[in-house]
């Protein structure tokens, strides 16, 4: 996911008096990007190490991080937000129902949601955040030996680890959507407003990053930043991996009895 690319997507819903909650938040780059044209902004992660990172580089007195269980109602009133962002959150903690009614709860009537997922992308074959559900024993066998990783593997990975890596232990896999699935997944709280698909070589650059660089003990070189950086300039129809839209809340819908 590229933060610039989903920031330049929603900047015109952002202004001085915006309270947004960015919901996964991370190493905080969201709220450190846009701090100074909103009016407060909370980031909220399940990852402790993220959140004391996102604290220590904040540069912002509007803006604060907090540790939160993010699968549970979260410890702010109803309507409490303009905009809630999720980039990078939806497929990641495996049944999505519980968090589209939990952004519905926290943001005003006619806020904005604002979501960043993988799409249906021709190279998503590669994504390496399946590897580790599809071949357990060789992602596994490659941190232990070929990226010589065991304590790394154990601490993020291994049974007493709070997530599954970068994900829920409720996950099955990383999913990939497309806008239908957008639709779907959110049609009885929100009416989508717009979208565009980004990116097209994704999964296969961050796949070459790992296989080139884990073995020798780096998890980044400047390459392949740099071309992660260019491959998310192709925007739809070009852009296949990534989509990023923005949704209004709308009165929820209940369900008929017969």
């Amino acid at each position: 996911m590229s933060f610039e690319a989903d920031h330049e997507f929603c900047q015109d819903l952002l202004t001085k008096q915006t309270s947004v909650l960015d919901y996964g938040c991370g190493s905080g780059q969201f709220l450190q990007l846009v701090g100074d044209r909103i009016g407060d902004g909370i980031g909220i992660d399940l990852d402790v190490r993220l959140v004391e990172k996102a604290a220590s580089g904040n540069r912002f007195a509007n803006v604060r991080y907090l540790h939160a269980d993010t699968s549970a109602n979260l410890p702010f009133e109803n309507g409490r937000f303009d905009v809630i962002v999720a980039f990078g959150v939806l497929e990641h903690v495996g049944p999505e129902q519980p968090y589209i009614q939990e952004f519905h709860r926290l943001l005003r009537p006619g806020g904005s949601l604002v979501i960043a997922v993988p799409s249906m992308g021709p190279f998503r074959a590669f994504d390496i955040g399946n590897i580790k559900y599809n071949f357990p024993r060789l992602h596994r066998w490659f941190y232990y030996y070929i990226a010589r990783q065991p304590g790394y593997y154990d601490r993020n990975f291994g049974t007493d680890a709070p997530m599954f890596g970068q994900f829920s232990r409720n996950a099955t896999r990383h999913n990939h959507y497309s806008a239908t699935d957008l639709v779907s997944l959110t049609a009885s709280y929100f009416r989508m407003d717009r979208y565009v698909r980004y990116g097209l070589f994704f999964e296969l650059i961050q796949f070459l990053e790992v296989v080139v660089c884990k073995p020798f003990g780096r998890s980044r070189v400047r390459l392949f930043a740099y071309l992660i950086e260019q491959d998310c300039k192709l925007l739809s129809p070009l852009g296949w991996a990534n989509i990023v839209a923005v949704f209004r809340k709308q009165a929820m819908l209940v369900p008929r009895t017969s």
